[in-house]
């Protein structure tokens, strides 16, 4: 269900193999958004290489791509930057949609936070820049309401949920029977600790 939204907007503004200058310009728009976003001028983006995917300059980077060392020699890292290549690579766990309010969960079941520091990533604070950026640049959430939630089998900050409650709350809703079966084979990571004792 993972749910990678930036970059599937990002490829579905145009072909990914085939230059054209109406993607380009969408493209384009995007990236300006994102710089203003970080108070940098569009013109960033034609002062440094690392932005695009040859020396003839005709094609953008994703920011999935752009080169982490690159941007530290640029000092962009500082405007976060690094932040936004991590937001476009990856890919929040479950996504619900309704009309009004879009809802993404990261699943924890035995792991904690995903964090590179040497790399700047960090995994929850790289989840609320998405949701931002969702907002920003993508139509389809620009009226939602976008809430973040982790779920664990203990909570551990005040937006966690128990896997418990999910599964009460998806067998007590209309949701189709395959989601429903897909969290019930959960069950084992969430009833018995190690002890035995039901949590």
């Amino acid at each position: 269900m993972e749910a990678a939204a930036l970059r599937d907007y990002w490829y579905d503004l145009g072909n990914p193999t085939i230059y054209s200058p109406e993607t380009h310009e969408l493209r384009r728009t995007v990236l300006e958004s994102i710089l203003e976003y970080f108070q940098l001028p569009a013109s960033t983006l034609d002062q440094h290489d690392l932005f695009w995917t040859s020396a003839k300059r005709e094609k953008l980077w994703s920011p999935s791509h752009w080169n982490i060392d690159a941007l530290k020699a640029a000092e962009l890292d500082k405007y976060g930057l690094i932040d936004v290549k991590w937001a476009f690579s990856a890919k929040p766990d479950i996504l619900l949609v309704s009309p009004e309010s879009a809802l993404v969960i990261e699943a924890k079941l035995e792991s904690a936070e995903g964090c590179k520091v040497e790399n700047g990533y960090e995994q929850y604070k790289i989840q609320n820049l998405i949701s931002k950026l969702w907002k920003l640049l993508i139509p389809e959430f620009k009226g939602r309401n976008i809430e973040l939630a982790i779920l664990e089998v203990k909570p551990s900050q005040k937006n966690s949920i128990k896997w418990s409650e999910l599964v009460d709350i998806i067998a007590g809703s209309g949701a189709d029977d395959f989601t429903r079966k897909a969290l019930e084979t959960l069950k084992r990571y969430y009833e018995v600790k190690p002890s035995g004792i039901k949590i």
